[in-house]
């Protein structure tokens, strides 16, 4: 009979994850092979006011939402919709920093929708830059 266990993963000294192992016989661990995480960078949990809409002239939808997790690639925004896979849309997430401790950020972002459910969705992004905001009062909830 077989024993599984897990064992933390480490690189450079950081914990980085857990792999499972199993028990073998006489002390022998083989690794299990188990899913692998497919995102491309980490992402980092972000409570951020967005507001985006549909790159699509026949149905400009227009909508806001929060993001809860953002990673250099894309974000995973709750906000009840009704978009397909692959639509592209454009973000424009309130950045909680501000550029010299005064300025207003705004990072604006292109991409296509590549999971959804009613009341989320997660987005690739293609093209993102920060821009300045004037006022508080271009933010996506106001």
């Amino acid at each position: 009979m077989a024993m599984r266990m897990l064992v933390p993963e480490a690189s450079h000294g950081e914990v980085m994850g857990m792999i499972a192992f199993e028990c073998v016989g006489a002390g022998v661990l083989r690794p299990l092979v188990a899913e692998l995480e497919r995102r491309e960078k980490t992402r980092y949990r972000m409570d951020l006011p967005v507001r985006y809409h549909r790159r699509n002239k026949k149905d400009p939808t227009v909508g806001v939402g929060q993001t809860l997790n953002v990673s250099s690639n894309g974000a995973l925004v709750a906000a009840p919709n009704d978009f397909q896979k692959g639509e592209r849309l454009e973000l424009y997430i309130d950045w909680p920093e501000r550029l010299g401790g005064q300025v207003l950020l705004q990072l604006v972002t292109v991409g296509k929708v590549v999971r959804r459910d009613p009341q989320s969705f997660a987005m690739k992004f293609q093209h993102h830059e920060f821009r300045t905001r004037r006022s508080l009062s271009d933010s996506p909830v106001n």
